[in-house]
């Protein structure tokens, strides 16, 4: 049996290996667009932009890894269409990779930025990829003045990183808050907070009314409120988008406009599978998709279970995780429809929990620097809280809450 993998990230890496301890005797093979082998892309807007983490510490495997378990791994090769009925993959070169199952890890790329070209200017970019970080990376020096537009996670984690090195920052949300759209206002305002105490200008329900360009640059940023930002970078993180094109033109259904799979990570073509950010899915009567690496790492396992019969469905706990500065925010669960949030923040405000629920039913929890909430929320996010009105007082133990 022959399996190939489309795509080289880290829920492709993880499925290979995976059929391998599971047991798979079969040709596994992976196609990579990157001249590189799968690396985790987390830390890029973390450890690896600030330095802290040498390329080396980003690889799923080592090299040598894939020749061990006899995974073949063809880099620096983009993947054209694929044919159902013929079962194979066909290549922009011309090659043919013949299939009995076949993966979709695909993953998703970066939004553009409506009112801006998507080529062609020297110092706007997005955040997707190494080349993203090590572009981004020589502008981190004192002085330079950087504009990020999207105050969510990934804008955040770089106005970190950036202000360590003593860049000037300004983040621009169009929403009225950051975050609005993954957390509480509680939230919000916590990580406003900090990063508004480490020098970061954040302006929110902040309209752009044009673009300066320069030199085939971007040399300022005109707010409709009139007041203009100069900029030696613009780094855009407004979401991004699954790439789901090459699967929907062999006839798999999408939803969300991403590949639409089942439990077992099976889409509605016979034997092709998908798994990580390119995939949607249900959740508890709900459509979402779920760009995480607990996504990744579970629905890849899924897959590789499946493809060798064995019993299994994916029936995900979500999981996320961000560094910003000294604050480690850990997120379990999703709060899809919660009524109210509880706040539960330490005296010197080092670091807070936000616990979300409908009713008595504990939906999700936000933690910030604070590992013990994040312990429980993993532990007790579904089931009902009975002393929930407890939690606002941190000299409460958590144990005794749950207990």
């Amino acid at each position: 049996m022959k399996v190939v993998i489309v795509g080289a990230g880290q829920a492709a890496a993880t499925c290979a290996f995976r059929l391998r301890e599971h047991g798979f005797q079969g040709e596994v093979t992976i196609l990579g667009e990157e001249a590189v082998h799968p690396y985790q892309r987390p830390p890029l807007s973390k450890k690896y932009l600030n330095g802290l983490a040498p390329i080396d510490d980003l690889f799923i495997r080592p090299a040598n890894s894939y020749d061990e378990e006899k995974i073949n791994v063809h880099l620096n090769l983009k993947v054209e269409s694929v044919d159902p009925q013929r079962k194979e993959v066909i290549t922009q070169g011309g090659q043919s990779f013949p299939y009995d199952k076949l993966v979709f890890a695909t993953g998703s790329r970066a939004r553009p930025l409506p009112g801006l070209p998507s080529e062609g200017l020297n110092n706007v970019f997005t955040f997707r990829d190494l080349k993203d970080a090590d572009a981004l990376n020589s502008y981190l020096l004192p002085g330079k003045r950087m504009v990020i537009i999207g105050g969510g996670y990934i804008g955040l984690e770089i106005a970190a990183v950036a202000r360590a090195s003593e860049v000037e920052v300004a983040v621009l949300e169009r929403a009225e808050r950051i975050l609005q759209r993954v957390a509480c206002k509680e939230t919000s305002d916590f990580v406003r907070h900090f990063h508004c105490k480490r020098g970061v200008r954040i302006f929110e329900s902040a309209e752009v009314e044009r673009y300066n360009i320069q030199d085939a640059a971007v040399s300022s940023v005109l707010l409709q409120s009139g007041e203009e930002l100069l900029a030696d970078v613009v780094v855009v993180g407004i979401g991004i988008i699954p790439n789901a094109e090459i699967a929907s033109a062999a006839g798999v259904e999408l939803a969300l406009d991403a590949i639409k799979v089942d439990p077992q990570c099976r889409t509605s073509v016979d034997s092709i599978y998908a798994i990580g950010d390119c995939t949607s899915f249900d959740f508890h009567g709900k459509t979402i998709r779920l760009e995480s690496v607990q996504n990744a790492l579970e629905q890849a396992d899924t897959t590789a279970r499946d493809i060798v019969g064995l019993a299994g469905t994916y029936a995900p706990k979500p999981w996320f995780w961000s560094d910003q500065y000294s604050y480690k925010m850990q997120i379990a669960g999703l709060s899809f429809d919660h009524d109210h949030v509880v706040s539960r923040i330490s005296p010197d405000g080092s670091s807070a929990s936000f616990w979300y629920f409908k009713g008595e039913l504990l939906q999700a929890v936000d933690s910030i620097s604070d590992p013990r909430a994040f312990m429980l929320a993993k532990k007790y996010v579904g089931t009902v809280v009975t002393k929930k009105g407890q939690l606002p007082d941190s000299s409460q133990d958590l144990k005794t809450i749950f207990s």
